[in-house]
C-alpha cells in the first residue's frame, strides 16, 4: 500500500487533490483528516439506534450460525 500525504484546502464543499497519471482508472481509499474534531459537524453524536422491542438468541449468535 502506497500513501500519499499531502495538505489541500478544501473550497465550496469540494476537496481536490491532483493525482500522477499512473492513478487513473485505479480504486483509491481515501482518508481525511482534519486539524479539528469535525464529527459534531458530521453529527456522528447524534447518530442512534432504538433497540427497545429488540430480542436476539446468544446462544444462536455464538454457535455460529
Amino acid at each position: 500500500m502506497l500513501v500519499v500525504r499531502t495538505r489541500v484546502k478544501a473550497g465550496e464543499d469540494v476537496l481536490r487533490m491532483e493525482l500522477p497519471e499512473t492513478y487513473r482508472d485505479t480504486n483509491l481509499v481515501v482518508t481525511i483528516k482534519t486539524e479539528r474534531d469535525m464529527a459534531h459537524d458530521l453529527l456522528l453524536d447524534r447518530v442512534g439506534v432504538d433497540t427497545r422491542g429488540f430480542v436476539f438468541d446468544r446462544d444462536e449468535i455464538h454457535a455460529g450460525g
